[in-house]
């Protein structure tokens, strides 16, 4: 504040050569950002090949405030498609960050989602290499290319395989239904499919597949975690069905969001389903 209130330019060269709005972002300083480009600081700023969004896109703050601090940036013209010295997108930083809601962003601000760096990663790549599970779900929702190879020859799934990212592994599997072109089900119809599926006439290889869209079904949720714990207990998809609050309570105490989620879901489709039967609602 001292900067701006003695006059003195608002792109004055600090510590690594940086901007005072540079340092506002990398620590997720909303107001004081906002201030400096009221006052003229520029969102396109770069030191080296490392800009102002990136140093957004990498802070260790709450991704909440991350957000609106990328957000405001994006809304002042920053582009979303300089590289640094890397060949590496902001995106792509965010991506290894494992920041979800801030790849949504810069997407959706023109951010090119299957660019690829000097070794020939993409943003997905990326997400798979530091095993984030959330990263890798809403890129490929935003329609990132699975297919895509690094000059080494692998693609994401091979990566993934290699790491042994057996979640993201199954992720990538089962993420052909997900594109932008192809908006995602909400909540309740995605789990309103799963209950219509009979669990007693499914196969071994068709009970994985529905196991593995459940596990989409909570990263949707926020619930990646519980895929873990659905794991370890090695919970069937027939069990799952039929778990009331208790059941999931001995497996997990982290929370019963689960459970209210899945038992809603199951009293909404006995509800459909008695109304499509009789005509009537059941109490």
């Amino acid at each position: 504040m001292i900067v701006i209130c003695t006059g003195v330019n608002v792109e004055t060269r600090l510590g690594f050569n940086w901007t005072p709005l540079m340092y506002a972002v990398s620590v997720a300083n909303y107001d004081l950002a906002k201030l400096l480009l009221d006052r003229g600081a520029s969102a396109n700023f770069s030191k080296g090949n490392w800009t102002v969004l990136m140093a957004s896109c990498t802070s260790r703050a709450k991704e909440g405030k991350i957000a609106r601090c990328v957000e405001l940036l994006l809304s002042r013209n920053a582009d979303p498609n300089m590289v640094d010295s890397s060949q590496q997108t902001t995106l792509m930083l965010a991506a290894r960050e494992g920041y979800s809601r801030i790849i949504n962003l810069l997407v959706s601000h023109g951010a090119e989602i299957n660019t690829q760096d000097k070794n020939g990663f993409t943003a997905l790549f990326i997400a798979v290499q530091f095993g984030r599970d959330e990263a890798v779900l809403k890129l490929l929702q935003l329609g990132a290319d699975k297919t895509i190879r690094t000059k080494s020859g692998e693609s994401p799934a091979d990566l993934a395989e290699r790491l042994k990212r057996t979640r993201i592994a199954r992720i990538l599997e089962s993420s052909s239904q997900l594109s932008a072109a192809q908006p995602l089900c909400s909540v309740e119809e995605s789990g309103s499919k799963l209950l219509q599926t009979n669990p007693e006439c499914l196969s071994s290889r068709a009970c994985a597949t529905v196991l593995d869209e459940l596990e989409l079904l909570l990263h949707g949720l926020d619930l990646g975690h519980l895929t873990n714990i659905i794991t370890e207990n090695d919970i069937s998809w027939n069990y799952l069905l039929t778990m009331d609050k208790e059941d999931f309570e001995k497996v997990t105490s982290v929370d019963c969001y689960l459970c209210n989620a899945l038992l809603g879901l199951r009293v909404n489709q006995k509800w459909r389903k008695t109304t499509v039967i009789t005509g009537k609602r059941s109490d």
